[in-house]
């Protein structure tokens, strides 16, 4: 893992209590899906994603990223819904 990816993960993992990054999650991985080749880094933002689905899925900034959007956001909404009925 580079330095700069785990700069990232400790940032994340070190943000508990103050979440006002996660509106800018969306514009971070269109940005590295983009612009860069860094799986390490595409691999800690789907991480950090995942943990934060209950905060991005309605954001409308996520669900236009190119991969995301169409069927693959709309499974996205399909098991987070399914999730919130468990």
């Amino acid at each position: 893992m580079t330095a700069a990816n785990q700069k990232i993960k400790h940032l994340h993992e070190s943000s508990n209590a103050d979440k006002s990054w996660v509106a800018s999650l969306p514009t971070a991985i269109q940005l590295a899906i983009s612009c860069t080749a860094n799986e390490g880094l595409l691999d800690i933002l789907a991480e950090v994603t995942a943990k934060e689905l209950a905060s991005v899925i309605h954001l409308e900034d996520f669900i236009s990223i190119e991969p995301i959007y169409g069927f693959a956001g709309k499974v996205l909404h399909g098991c987070w819904e399914r999730i919130q009925d468990c």
